[in-house]
Order: C-alpha cells, then structure tokens, then sequence
C-alpha cells in the first residue's frame, strides 16, 4: 500500500518539476532543452483562438515571440493536479501591456513528455496561438 502512495507523490513530482522546467526553458530561450520535455505532437490551445500542434511549430513560434518580445518571463505561483493534469497559475512579465499579466494553463503528460497545453488569458492578452495566428501568419 505504501508504495502506491509513494508511486504517486513521486508521478507528481515529476510532472511539477517538468513544468518548472519547461518555464525555465522558455525564459531562458533554452530550446535543446525544450525538445526534451515536450513531445513530437505537442498541442497548444487557447480557447479564445485556435490550436497548434508539433513541436518544430512550438520552437518556430517561441522562438519568434521571443524576438519580437525579448523581456518575456513566466513566471509559476501555484501547481494544483487535477485528473491526469495540472492546472497552472502563474503570470508573465514584460514590459509589454499585451504579454505582462496572469494566465492560467492546464497542462496534459503522457510519460515524460508534456504533450498538451491549454492557455487561458483575461483582457484577449498574448498566448503563443494567438501571436501565431495574428504574427506569425500560421
């Protein structure tokens, strides 16, 4: 009995810990690393635009976010699981108005790979889907 609990204290450990890295990751432009974490077919959703999934299109647009908008940090307040996710509260800074400001994320895990993100933003501010569909012409 003990070991089905400390199997899933450490599941969520692990899962908290790939989210600190994939904030790490992208405050630092660090995508090598980023490739680790995420998976091939990665999706990524606003619910107030559209969804985009891959990895090579995940880099291509962080990596045109960010220079665009090179002062853009995330920054993670709180972690709470949630089935087989996590829900994510947190805030990006920035000078810029349309980036800096709280964002939620529910986060989807297969294994070791985060292979889903569903990013919700108050007053329509910056996602990475909306920056792709509006800048980026995806």
């Amino acid at each position: 009995m003990l070991s089905g609990i400390f199997r899933f204290r450490g599941g969520k450990a692990s899962r908290e810990k790939l989210i600190r890295d994939l904030a790490s990751c992208l405050n630092e432009r660090a995508y090598a690393r980023l490739q680790e974490i995420v998976s091939e077919d990665i999706v990524i959703a606003d619910v107030n635009t559209r969804q985009f999934s891959g990895r090579d299109w995940m880099l291509s647009s962080e990596r045109e976010l960010s220079r665009r908008i090179p002062d853009r940090k995330l920054v993670i307040e709180t972690m709470h699981h949630f089935e087989d996710a996590v829900l994510v509260s947190g805030r990006y800074e920035s000078r810029n108005a349309d980036v800096a400001g709280p964002a939620m994320w529910r986060v989807g895990f297969s294994g070791d790979k985060i292979v889903r993100i569903d990013v919700t933003r108050a007053d329509n501010r910056m996602t990475l889907p909306k920056f792709a569909a509006h800048f980026a012409n995806y």
